[in-house]
């Protein structure tokens, strides 16, 4: 669409016939038969450059705000890969400690079966449930080495 702008026009011509101007002026301007003439213009209402305006503005702004949500969702997985590792360091060392635990019992169940005191069917369910504990361990040593590629893939270094 048309662009409209203020304009400013002068205009020039030469007059081959004299000049209808009386002489009482004497001014420089109107002797030697020339004519001069100004023609400006300013439109009313310039609404459709504002609006083109309003528009650049607002995708401007549309953009800022692309970027900061991006920003953000990128910030919260890093954190949330975060605290998952944190976490699964915390339930390592818990489950290391569980898995210890289990063994001592199973070291104590075979030296009271060794003198007579239990039997073997309670050392076979200690020893299954240390074996349970050991995958459990080995599982959640797993999940934190996968919780840790994620965090460095997260924060940009894979």
């Amino acid at each position: 669409f048309p662009v409209t702008i203020p304009q400013a026009d002068l205009q020039y011509n030469f007059l081959q016939e004299g000049n209808r101007f009386s002489n009482t002026l004497k001014a420089p301007l109107f002797d030697n038969n020339f004519q001069y003439g100004l023609k400006m213009s300013i439109p009313l209402r310039l609404s459709a450059e504002r609006g083109n305006y309003r528009n650049t503005k607002l995708a401007i702004n549309s953009v800022r705000l692309e970027q900061d949500l991006k920003t953000t969702r990128i910030e919260n997985k890093v954190k949330a890969c975060f605290n998952e590792l944190i976490n699964l360091r915390a339930q390592v060392a818990l489950q290391t400690k569980a898995y210890s635990n289990y063994s001592l019992l199973q070291r104590g169940e075979e030296v009271r079966f060794s003198i007579g005191e239990s039997s073997l069917f309670l050392v076979n369910a200690r020893e299954n449930k240390r074996l349970e504990e050991l995958q459990k361990l080995q599982l959640l040593k797993a999940k934190l080495a996968l919780a840790g590629y994620q965090l460095n893939w997260a924060i940009g270094r894979l």
